[in-house]
C-alpha cells in the first residue's frame, strides 16, 4: 500500500486534485485529504492494518486540536 497527500496524476506539483474539485470537496477539505493506492496483492488483513493505524492517528490529532 501507498499512501500520498498529492493527486496520482500531480508529478509533485502541489495542486489540487482535479477529480476532487469534480466532486465539489472544499480546497481546505482537499489539502488534508490522502490517497490510498492498493495493489493486486494488497489483502484484507493489510487494510484492517490500515485501519487501525489510521483511527489512532486520527484521535490523537483530534485530542491535540
Amino acid at each position: 500500500m501507498c499512501a500520498s497527500a498529492a493527486a496520482s496524476c500531480s508529478s509533485g506539483a502541489a495542486t489540487q486534485s482535479h477529480v476532487l474539485d469534480a466532486m465539489g470537496v472544499s480546497s481546505e477539505r482537499a489539502r488534508g485529504s490522502v490517497r490510498f493506492s492498493m495493489g493486486a496483492e494488497t489483502t484484507e488483513h493489510d487494510v484492517d492494518a490500515l485501519i487501525g493505524i489510521l483511527s489512532s492517528v486520527v484521535y490523537r490529532l483530534r485530542s491535540e486540536a
